[in-house]
């Protein structure tokens, strides 16, 4: 699982334009619920930190496998705020951010963080990064934008054989946010038997349904 899998949801660029200009509308309304905001971390004058050494970065991936969100985010908007972020390695820090500020539901920063680094890095983020926008704006309420998002991850990926989790989170917002009855059914009972079919990858399906809210108990990591 690379940093851009973190908790096997979170990564190309295919969610629907309307539903991205009704979000951000919906956001300009709103108060700030949080602090952490991307516009200010991306200046383009950036003092690069030696190679060949553990970034902070590699610490907030690290600390988010063991489950410590609020400390990998308070390391990312410290770093990315000082412009202490190499280029090859913020597409991974903005996606592990909005990771971090999803599972503290922060919505609101995840899906400015996640949309930042598909506009900025749509060749170094993908699929995973897609279902966790898709997510972030499920969790927010935002059905129509979540389910036009999951919708274009679903059609791209499930035929892959190495995209089952992503499949799997889209397919599960799709089962929840479609108006269609037949696609909710296909879509709840593809991602039924693709639980089935790879037992393997468990905890990856309890962490994305945890996420969304389908489940009360945290995977066990």
């Amino acid at each position: 699982m690379t940093r851009l899998l973190v908790a096997a949801v979170f990564f190309t660029l295919a969610f629907s334009p309307l539903a991205y200009a009704q979000e951000e509308g919906a956001l300009a309304s709103l108060d700030t619920e949080d602090e952490y905001l991307e516009d200010e971390y991306l200046d383009e004058e950036v003092e690069f930190c030696g190679g060949g050494e553990e970034s902070v970065v590699d610490e907030a991936y690290y600390a988010m496998e063991a489950g410590d969100a609020e400390g990998a985010r308070d390391l990312l908007v410290d770093v990315l705020r000082r412009g202490d972020v190499e280029e090859w390695e913020r597409p991974s820090a903005l996606v592990t951010l909005a990771e971090a500020q999803l599972r503290l539901g922060e919505t609101r920063s995840a899906v400015v963080n996640y949309r930042k680094a598909l506009v900025l890095y749509p060749d170094q983020t993908g699929a995973a990064a897609r279902v966790g926008l898709a997510s972030a704006l499920f969790v927010r309420g935002s059905r129509n934008a979540a389910y036009e998002t999951a919708r274009a991850v679903a059609e791209e990926v499930c035929a892959d054989r190495w995209a089952q989790v992503a499949c799997y989170g889209a397919q599960q917002i799709v089962a929840r946010t479609s108006r269609d009855d037949d696609e909710r059914s296909r879509a709840a009972s593809d991602a039924h038997a693709m639980r089935d079919a790879h037992a393997n990858l468990a905890p990856s399906f309890d962490a994305l349904d945890y996420t969304l809210g389908l489940r009360t108990t945290p995977p066990v990591s």
